[in-house]
């Protein structure tokens, strides 16, 4: 296979030495920014790329000119941080030559089917148009085009062809580099703990051991090596199937099988167990070959539904082709690049997640799609898109006006119902985040991030409308809100935020509870966490989670004073505050601080009690280790560190502080960590180093006549008690 790649490189230019033919290649991924003369490439946090004039990119006779967006649109065209790097919303991108005349040209997109962007509304000044999945092509014969932008469109390289032009321009860097499995090995061993390569590779070796292969996600994740059967082995992580497509065959591949897989290769770190593998990459990673088999030639069994009831009905990774008969878009939720369309017929609703159908709620559907039946959280009745899906067979009518189903009580509303389907009900108080009427109670989720439940009077009724979600154990039944007005009409004044003196009136309210200013007087920073913040003020600790700003200005032993706008929750026992539409740092005054926060000294019963959640704290209890091998054909071991106490026995999370260097089986250690959970179980993360002189061994210690029972707080007991008990300096188990 990788011969063959490199005959059709070879192939490849000797026919641009050849022909008559100039071709030139525009690869913005590559060096997008630096062609247009701009500043950098835009972010989250960064608009260098972005096109506020029109800019140009010269190579060889052909120009391509992009301007900026029309005035009004809310996202700029520009150069963005991640493939594809040229993105536009609106506006024109122009091509011109100076020599040759242009008959073709090609737009290359996402390399992932389901991540390609192509406005179908977009056109040309000249010439015709053919879009297939992550390649659109123009034909004509023009010294200018000029493309008018009409939606979203992401492109990673232009190539244009043209005839009686200059010099032959060939493609920059036209190979992945192809390695076997032992040379990527090797390089993911010189990459740092959790790293992954920028560059992708090409490689080649035989699948050892299938752990998955999914048609719900439409991914795979295998083993391979150099030889069949052999080792060490290569992990390929949920990688797609040919060119980038869902695999929706269950025996796509097989133990056994020769592969060449394409991705970024990276150093995968979880605890202590280092995985070195094929990354994920957003679903950029992908099978280029099984048996030099590089196109998926099995027919795929597609099942006939009707109608949305017919497609509902079917099993999770079915693939359909689901006709629409009028269907209505009852609210679509755009989120980046992926796009939800709820839609709605005579037999139930639905979600088309990312199918290419470009419309508006309001619009009617008919005709018939091609996808797999699958979930989006909790929207389960789901149409994901895969290879064969084209949205170019669903016609899209005119907009009209969208009624939601109107639900007489709260009780009704359950998902078996109207899962995915936009509903309103009337008259409802909202309290803590739960509509409340004649005892029944729903929680509203504000899903799609709209601010309407912040500030409201508990004291009002309200008319809710929104999409019926599934929660599942944690929640139940829940109303993803899209629209909120007054019962009976009037404007909705927001109410000010609830003042909360401290951290411990925090945690004394019910949860969860919204639109509140949290007062922190010498709050001391615990453990910065990235998305997790732990604080302790006057004794009583809490989490600030996702905290827009705050990871980066909170650092470890920081003193916090000030005012914030929150939300609270306890979060599978875990009590946060997260962000509203209201937080800002603004009225926060941060001071870094060398000053280390004192652990609380506690025992592994009391944290398993729930008593230091959130908290710093230092205990000492017995460490055991369990030992986890999947039956793979392969030994991969996976190590959980676990504190023990009697009866009581918590997770302990390593995090790099040394757990693993200790040998000694039993060995009984003292840790500082934050107690946090997971799972709806309490744990202790570590945020200091084990080190061998914490770890209490059977070694004799000497004390001058005093051979008595103590226990692990260094407490004179009368008599051997069950867990672990120091007896002459030994360490004594007793169960």
């Amino acid at each position: 296979m990788i011969k063959n790649l490199h005959l059709a490189f070879v192939s490849i230019m000797m026919m641009f030495t050849s022909s008559a033919f100039a071709q030139t290649e525009f690869d913005f991924d590559t060096n997008g920014s630096s062609m247009f003369g701009l500043p950098g490439e835009s972010s989250n946090d960064s608009n260098d790329g972005d096109f506020t004039e029109a800019a140009s990119a010269t190579v060889g006779d052909f120009t391509v000119t992009v301007s900026p967006a029309n005035e009004g649109v809310k996202n700029a065209n520009r150069i963005w941080n991640s493939a594809p790097k040229l993105r536009m919303y609106s506006g024109t991108l122009t091509v011109s030559s100076t020599g040759a005349s242009i008959n073709k040209i090609e737009f290359t997109l996402a390399s992932q089917a389901s991540k390609a962007k192509w406005g179908a509304s977009n056109t040309a000044s000249t010439g015709d148009i053919n879009a297939q999945s992550t390649l659109v092509t123009w034909t004509g014969a023009a010294n200018e085009v000029v493309f008018t932008i009409a939606a979203n469109t992401q492109i990673s390289k232009i190539t244009i062809n043209g005839e009686g032009g200059g010099e032959v321009t060939p493609p920059v860097d036209p190979e992945v580099k192809e390695v076997s499995v032992a040379e990527a090995l090797a390089i993911i061993d010189a990459l740092e703990d959790g790293a992954t390569t920028k560059e992708q590779y090409l490689v080649k070796g035989y699948v050892v051991s299938v752990t998955e292969i999914s048609a719900q996600f439409g991914n795979a994740t295998f083993t391979m090596a150099d030889e069949k059967g052999g080792s060490p082995v290569l992990t390929a992580f949920r990688v797609k199937g040919f060119d980038g497509a869902d695999i929706t065959d269950s025996n796509f591949l097989a133990e056994g099988d020769e592969v060449v897989v394409k991705g970024k290769l990276q150093k995968y770190v979880k605890g202590e167990v280092v995985t070195p593998e094929i990354a994920q990459d957003g679903g950029n990673s992908y099978v280029v070959s099984v048996n030099g088999k590089t196109a998926d030639d099995t027919p795929v069994q597609v099942t006939k539904a009707a109608d949305i009831a017919s497609f509902i009905a079917l099993a999770d990774g079915t693939v359909a082709e689901l006709t629409l008969n009028n269907a209505v878009v009852t609210y679509k939720n755009v989120n980046g690049q992926n796009i939800e369309l709820f839609i709605r017929d005579a037999t139930g609703a639905m979600d088309l997640y990312n199918t290419g159908i470009e419309a508006e709620a309001g619009q009617v559907l008919s005709g018939t799609i091609i996808g797999i039946r699958g979930v989006n959280s909790g929207f389960t009745y789901v149409l994901k898109k895969t290879s064969a899906t084209d949205a170019a067979t669903v016609t899209v009518g005119e907009k009209q006006d969208v009624a939601p189903v109107e639900i007489a009580s709260l009780d009704e509303a359950t998902y078996d119902a109207y899962g995915c389907d936009l509903v309103k009900i009337t008259g409802v108080k909202i309290v803590g985040g739960k509509a409340q009427a004649g005892g029944d109670e729903l929680a509203l989720y504000d899903r799609f991030k709209t601010g309407l439940l912040s500030g409201l009077d508990e004291e009002k009724d309200y008319d809710v409308t929104g999409l019926i979600y599934d929660g599942g154990k944690t929640y139940g039944t829940e109303l993803v809100v899209t629209a909120l007005t007054l019962t009976g009409g009037g404007e909705i004044v927001e109410q000010p935020a609830t003042p909360v003196a401290s951290i411990e009136s925090m945690l004394a309210l019910e949860s969860p509870s919204e639109n509140l200013e949290l007062t922190l007087t010498n709050a001391k920073v615990l453990f910065n966490d990235n998305n997790y913040i732990y604080m302790r003020e006057n004794g009583k600790a809490l989490c600030f989670y996702k905290i827009d700003g705050l990871k980066d200005v909170a650092k470890n032993n920081a003193v916090v004073n000030g005012k914030i706008d929150v939300d609270y929750e306890v979060y599978k026992l875990l009590p946060e505050v997260k962000s509203n539409k209201n937080t800002k740092l603004d009225a926060l005054t941060i001071e870094e601080s060398e000053e280390e926060a004192e652990p609380v000294q506690t025992t592994l019963a009391e944290v398993a009690e729930g008593k230091n959640v959130c908290d710093l704290v230092i205990l000492t209890a017995t460490l055991v280790k369990e030992v986890a091998y999947k039956e793979d054909g392969v030994t991969v071991s996976t190590t959980t560190y676990y504190l023990q106490d009697g009866d009581v026995k918590l997770v302990a999370v390593n995090n790099g502080k040394g757990l693993n260097k200790i040998e000694e089986e039993g060995a009984v250690v003292t840790v500082v960590g934050i107690v946090n959970t997971n799972n709806n179980a309490y744990q202790v993360k570590l945020t200091k180093s084990v080190t061998e002189t914490t770890a209490i061994s059977d070694m004799t210690i000497e004390r001058k006549a005093d051979n008595g029972i103590f226990n692990l707080q260094g407490q004179r007991i009368e008599k051997l008690q069950r867990g672990v008990n120091i007896v002459g300096g030994k360490k004594v188990i007793v169960k």
